[in-house]
């Protein structure tokens, strides 16, 4: 719940930071479009290369992975000091978003028991509209509060870190899923010097 609610505050967040950077940084128009989808370009890579990598490494540590590149891209988006910057690390961010996606959604199918399963992953999915609730909520305490815009975009990219990091001890304690083990046990089994020889 916590990766689906981060991903869609990151990825909805950037329409009120596009407001508010207009004054900051003089861009041209392909520059704020580039900045617009830098992270959606980076979300179509983040599956494909995740989804390989939750494979061949597991579940557990390939999470771990992509929090990680949640908060160290938020922070890096927060800190950026031209425009060109903050397209690479909300590039960045995307990669990550994308690997969550699929990496979140397996675990719990492969969490859950048979009866149970409907009604995790949709809970899970629905983490998705509290992030985006709260991205539009903090936006306008920060714009009517009277934050200055140069300090308000920083401030509501660098948010996005902050489920991430509590995201990350979580996951360190989360074990291996029981389908991933088993998949693990039977290739273990399958490369054995002597099943070979029987066979």
């Amino acid at each position: 719940g916590i990766s689906f609610f981060t991903d869609a505050y990151d990825l909805f967040v950037i329409g009120a930071v596009l407001i508010l950077i207009k004054g900051v940084f003089q861009t041209s128009a392909f520059g704020i479009g580039l900045l617009a989808s830098s992270a959606l370009f980076g979300a179509v890579l983040g599956p494909t290369l995740f989804g390989y990598l939750g494979d061949k490494l597991g579940r557990k540590y390939t999470y771990w992975v992509t929090v990680s590149i949640l908060a160290i891209a938020a922070i890096g988006s927060s800190l950026s000091q031209s425009v060109i910057e903050l397209v690479l690390w909300r590039f960045l961010l995307g990669i990550g978003i994308g690997g969550d996606y699929p990496l979140s959604s397996t675990i719990v199918a492969e969490y859950a028991n048979r009866d149970d399963r409907g009604k995790l992953i949709a809970s899970t999915f629905s983490m998705q509209g509290f992030g985006i609730i709260t991205a539009i909520l903090l936006s306008l305490v920060l714009i009517y509060g009277g934050v200055p815009n140069a300090l308000a975009w920083r401030l509501l990219l660098g948010f996005g870190a902050i489920p991430s990091l509590i995201g990350i001890p979580l996951r360190k304690k989360m074990d291996e899923t029981p389908l991933y083990k088993r998949l693990e046990e039977s290739r273990k089994v399958e490369k054995s010097p002597r099943l070979n020889e029987f066979i």
